[in-house]
């Protein structure tokens, strides 16, 4: 590269420079350039499928270097002929499809490049770090996640063996990320950009967005107040998927490319055989690695080789056997497909818009797949559940992460614990502060998402794109066509790099207008209400009290609904009745929805003035007493009486033999005791003598 470079520099600095010189010098460079980025994402793939292999890992380190470096000099070289009298020569010789790209982009600065290579090998010690098996001392034992279930560990043990696991995970991973924070924030201030933080820079500079990260917040809102609601019954929902195994999962990764294939069968009603020569292109070339192995990296990929022009699937089996992986990793392979080598050169991608065509078209293949089973309720569940798992593992979630990086690149002073503190309350933000609390250890497990290693400020742009896909999901069951036609406008687009654009040639409103949120609550309510897994909760509260929440609840099979109890003052809680049967006797409890259920709570006063009861359920007089005071009980159920003085102290318990019952109190000094019968308690007055 360095010697190209030089070349070029040597003939633009000539008198009377031939522009098909010009033009083959700079072709040269972006060759040698596109060779680099192809043996980067060569060896990406490749160490993908031995983490543990530290030879590769070097291997993958050292191209990323090489492809840094050969875009810094060629961009380098290149801009600086721009500001030359060849200026036209070259602007002609970079074609079209480079010359908007090439005004976007950062020449990268010698110290950008020095630390991009550090923030490479954090992320290889990363991936080894990663699927390296987790150990701890419990119990005079050494407990791994692997064999936590096989150990035959008491509940109580296995808990604190789960906690200590995790918290051995978070101290590995979570001192990398932080030295991947330090190096990332130094990358940021030594661009020749101003920005005033590393999530500024990662918005603009690695995704290309338009829009700022503070922009964004609106989104973090809009996802809480419109979706958060709903997070209980959706996660409800997303539990049952282990039940269409038959249905969903591939029992090989031979079974899973069959069912890429199905989709664009010509002879199914929902078919998309216009992606069928894509297809084809891939299963001759062999351009997709699916496999399981512990040591293959625990991801789902599609890349792009740019030299050859061939787009690579990579999954790993183990990981992702759900057939859904696959069609969204094709929808980016079609995102790819028949794109030339200078889409990959120099230019930004805008990261909202490259998951628009994967979920996109994942939609539209899951629909086809569907539409060929005659299990109408079965279909109605999948249905549910798919839409649910977007909303809770894409838009919630990713969202929760953005807001988390977004937490992380803005504070000043960071340590393990600030990150496990903050990932609990923003976790508490988007699921609710009782989700939060319910994972134990659920501080530690935001190392969880891989992306906010190697990927930073990315996971975004899964709700950028999935709010769109919902939209393609939704249109898709009433008229499949109709959304076939919205994915193929979003595609056409989207190569334009304007994610505003985009969503507005398909009529769609984008992530930041509150208006979206507004529709797709009203969908969400819908589908939710319509569920197969649809549950109600039926609870009501006597006189002298109230149950919250109260009346016909809704709910969805699993999900675990937490009533609360509040006596009027006066009053205690009498009974609680749940589907017929009573129960102990609490101020809330949870009540668990696999049917419809009912639940009912009753109250009654607590005696405590001074009187001659009148009620009949108990009765005490004289009272005030001197040397004897008759306690009356209803028909003589109850069992005992207990006597107490002001301070608490039980001076006296008997049983209840009679209706009636005569108290002895002479021998105690005058004062203020109290006689309790069951739950019932009087103020007694004794007097002097």
């Amino acid at each position: 590269m360095d010697l190209r470079c030089a070349d070029f520099t040597a003939l633009i600095s000539t008198e009377n420079a031939n522009p098909d010189s010009i033009k083959a010098q700079i072709e040269n460079i972006l060759d040698y350039y596109a060779k680099l980025m192809t043996n980067w994402r060569y060896y990406t793939y490749v160490k993908g499928t031995d983490v543990s292999n530290t030879t590769l890992a070097n291997l993958h380190v050292q191209s990323y270097d090489l492809f840094n470096y050969s875009k810094a000099k060629g961009l380098n070289t290149i801009g600086a002929a721009l500001y030359t009298k060849y200026q036209p020569q070259v602007w002609n010789a970079l074609g079209e499809e480079l010359q908007n790209s090439f005004l976007h982009t950062i020449a990268q600065t010698p110290t950008q490049l020095a630390l991009q290579t550090q923030e490479s090998e954090l992320i290889a010690q990363y991936n080894a770090a990663s699927v390296q098996e987790t150990e701890v001392e419990i119990a005079g034992q050494t407990v791994s996640f692997s064999n936590l279930d096989s150990l035959g560990l008491n509940n109580e043990t296995r808990v604190e063996a789960s906690l200590a696991l995790w918290q051995e995970k978070n101290r590995i991973l979570g001192t990398i990320y932080l030295d991947l924070v330090k190096v990332r924030r130094q990358i940021a201030e030594a661009s020749s950009v101003e920005y005033s933080n590393y999530s500024e820079y990662a918005y603009k500079e690695n995704q290309g967005r338009t829009y700022s990260p503070e922009d964004l917040k609106d989104v973090h809102h809009y996802a809480q107040q419109y979706i958060t609601p709903f997070s209980e019954e959706l996660e409800a929902l997303v539990t049952h998927q282990s039940e269409f195994e038959d249905a969903l999962i591939a029992k090989s990764p031979e079974g899973m490319v069959k069912k890429l294939a199905g989709v664009m069968d010509k002879t199914r009603e929902l078919n998309l055989s216009e992606f069928k020569p894509a297809f084809d292109y891939m299963i001759q070339y062999g351009l997709y690695d699916i496999a399981g192995g512990s040591t293959r990296e625990h991801i789902g990929y599609c890349t792009k080789f740019a030299n050859n022009n061939a787009p690579l699937i990579f999954l790993n089996f183990d990981d992702s056997p759900d057939y859904r992986g696959l069609f969204h990793e094709f929808g980016h392979y079609l995102d790819a497909y028949g794109r030339t080598r200078e889409n990959a050169l120099y230019g930004i991608s805008n990261f909202d818009l490259l998951e628009v065509p994967s979920m996109s078209f994942e939609s539209l293949a899951l629909r086809s797949e569907l539409s060929t089973n005659t299990d109408v309720e079965l279909n109605s569940k999948i249905e549910a559940v798919k839409a649910a798992q977007d909303i809770v593992s894409y838009v919630l979630y990713q969202a929760l992460f953005d807001a988390f990086e977004q937490e992380v690149y803005t504070q000043t002073e960071l340590s393990l614990e600030n990150l496990n503190t903050t990932y609990k309350q923003l976790y508490g933000l988007f699921y609710g502060t009782e989700a939060a609390n319910r994972f134990v250890g659920l501080q530690y497990r935001w190392i969880e998402m891989s992306h906010i290693f190697r990927s930073p400020q990315y996971t975004i742009s899964y709700t950028m794109s999935t709010l769109p896909a919902l939209n393609i999901w939704f249109e898709s069951k009433d008229d499949f066509a109709s959304a076939r036609q919205t994915y193929r406008t979003l595609v056409d687009n989207i190569q334009q790099g304007d994610y505003a654009a985009a969503m507005d040639s398909a009529g769609m409103l984008t992530p930041l207008d509150e208006q979206l949120y507004i529709e797709l609550a009203g969908k969400i309510d819908d589908m939710l209400e319509n569920s197969p897994y649809r549950r109600t909760i039926t609870a009501t509260a006597g006189i002298g009290g109230s149950i919250i929440p109260n009346g016909t609840i809704r709910a969805q099979q699993g999900q675990s609904v937490k009533f609360k109890f509040k006596p009027d003052e006066g009053n205690t809680i009498a009974s609680i009745v749940i589907d017929g049967d009573s129960t102990t006797i609490k101020d809330s409890l949870n009540l668990h929805t696999e049917y419809d259920r009912n639940i009912a709570v009753t109250f009654r006063q607590v005696q405590t003035g001074i009187r001659n009861s009148t009620t009949n359920e108990m009765q005490l007089y004289p009272n005030p007493a001197v040397d004897r005071v008759t306690l009356k009980t209803a028909n003589g159920e109850a069992k005992h009486y207990t006597l107490y003085n002001s301070f608490g102290q039980v001076l006296v318990r008997r049983p209840i033999l009679s209706e009636e019952t005569k108290i002895d109190v002479s021998g105690y000094p005058a004062g203020i005791y109290f006689v309790e019968v069951e739950d019932q308690k009087i103020k007694l007055i004794v007097s002097d003598r």
